[in-house]
């Protein structure tokens, strides 16, 4: 193999390595404890605040879908007796499905691994880091799929807030379906009165 084709085939492969965001690891935090207006109705504490776009983009390690969609921070604290319900079908507007963010942040490698064959025709040894970057990407988007499941709350989920316990959910909405005003009902078990609680976003 001439000398050129060697440098060519070499600066492929440290692109497909080293300049290619989408690698094939997942690096997420936890949703930090919300600050913002604190509202509280028959001794349930609610707060609700839209993440900047770099807050969203930590908090699920990509960048992508902040340019989708608003995420919105929710953070309910039941300080009852009686389990209370936060729902997705319980907002004033329409929310992304657990699925949709999930495709989003995936890790696709499918340009570094297409850069590793293509060099693999030439250099056989490009075969290996091609297979291993595979299955990295299959794992991180194992991990991605369970790390949306706990954080997001999406289309037609709810979730069940024992008494005395506290959760914190990230919903995604399109820009298209934001309104200035979140409306949030709760419901309360074997209680027919449900909790409102209203945000200026």
């Amino acid at each position: 193999m001439k000398k050129t084709n060697k440098l060519y085939v070499l600066s492929l492969m440290l692109f497909g390595i080293l300049v290619l965001p989408n690698c094939a690891k997942y690096k997420p935090t936890t949703i930090a404890h919300p600050e913002g207006e604190t509202q509280e109705n028959g001794n349930v504490k609610m707060v609700a605040r839209k993440l900047s776009r770099s807050e969203c983009a930590t908090c699920f390690d990509s960048p992508s879908v902040s340019k989708k969609y608003v995420a919105i921070q929710l953070y309910v604290k039941n300080k009852t007796d009686k389990s209370i319900v936060l729902s997705a079908n319980r907002l004033n507007m329409p929310v992304a499905s657990s699925k949709k963010v999930s495709k989003i942040v995936y890790r696709n490698t499918a340009a570094r691994v297409g850069g590793y064959l293509g060099g693999a025709l030439l250099v056989w040894p490009l075969v290996i880091p091609a297979a291993v970057d595979g299955v990295k990407s299959s794992k991180a988007n194992s991990y991605v799929d369970r790390d949306i499941s706990e954080k997001v709350l999406g289309q037609n989920e709810k979730v069940i807030i024992k008494p005395h316990n506290s959760v914190n959910k990230i919903i995604f909405v399109t820009p298209q379906d934001l309104k200035d005003e979140l409306v949030v009902t709760l419901t309360r078990k074997n209680l027919s009165n449900p909790l409102d609680f209203n945000f200026i976003l």
